[in-house]
């Protein structure tokens, strides 16, 4: 009988099928229901597309899956492991979750990042200024004499790379302190700040204090980036647009929600 189920549903002879059955009921399992919505849930679950998309072989087999799923589920309620107090937290759990990520979903359908929107957050992200970034490396050593002696010897005439890779206590010392590109706001203030007014070329000669421990810089160089266009940086913005309004979703739902604790 299973085997028959499966066939039906991999070939796409459904209509006669379902003709003698409820609507929209593809099979049962030991009295439990296949629906067409089920179908296609778990199709999108096990494959991200929809069951008009399968083959016949990809039905045959999911079709399967699902028997199996539906037939130890259906023996499961049978021995009431729902009612479990743990089970049935856990199920609540669930249920509560699923039904939360479909409201933000149907939320943010419902209210598009509009071109006004987009505009306002490029414009004031980017204000038509060009953004500097820096390329450095730095050894990280836990006090400020350490750190003195290491400018001595760099004015001695030592390699900055072979000091950083024998003292930095940082992650960045293996590479010889090399830190990359990056802009000045991506790092702490008192270490951005100080590449920034470096010249290319050269060392910090006093040492840089920051929560990490105390620094010794090597600036490299510098680099304008011209601002990007919108077109180019349209897809983040919309992110952003779009965490920031079901941001405010849940801050408001939470407000709103009354809400009663329990030593």
């Amino acid at each position: 009988m299973k085997k028959t189920i499966v066939l039906l549903l991999a070939s796409g002879f459904l209509s006669g099928a379902l003709a003698s059955t409820q609507a929209g009921t593809l099979a049962k399992v030991d009295g439990t229901d296949i629906t067409e919505e089920m179908f296609e849930a778990f199709s999108a679950s096990r494959t991200r597309k929809p069951s008009a998309d399968l083959t016949p072989e990809e039905k045959a087999a999911l079709s399967e899956e699902l028997i199996k799923l539906v037939a130890v589920g259906a023996e499961a309620k049978k021995q009431k492991i729902h009612t479990d107090s743990t089970v049935s937290a856990q199920l609540r759990l669930q249920e509560l979750t699923f039904l939360a990520q479909k409201y933000i979903e149907r939320h943010v359908n419902k209210n598009p990042v509009t071109s006004t929107q987009l505009q306002t957050l490029y414009d004031k992200k980017y204000s038509g200024d060009s953004q500097t970034e820096y390329k450095a490396r730095h050894i990280l050593v836990s006090s400020p004499g350490v750190a003195s002696e290491i400018i001595s010897q760099l004015g001695s005439g030592s390699d900055f790379v072979e000091l950083a890779a024998k003292h930095s206590i940082g992650p960045s010392g293996k590479s010889g302190g090399d830190l990359g590109w990056f802009t000045k706001e991506t790092m702490v203030p008192e270490f951005g700040n100080a590449v920034a007014n470096m010249s290319s070329g050269s060392h910090s000669n006093e040492p840089v204090q920051t929560q990490f421990g105390w620094h010794v810089i090597l600036k490299e160089d510098e680099r304008v980036l011209p601002t990007p266009d919108l077109e180019s940086v349209k897809q983040e913005l919309e992110r952003e647009l779009q965490q920031k309004s079901i941001s405010d979703l849940v801050i408001g739902l939470r407000e709103k929600a009354k809400v009663k604790t329990f030593d």
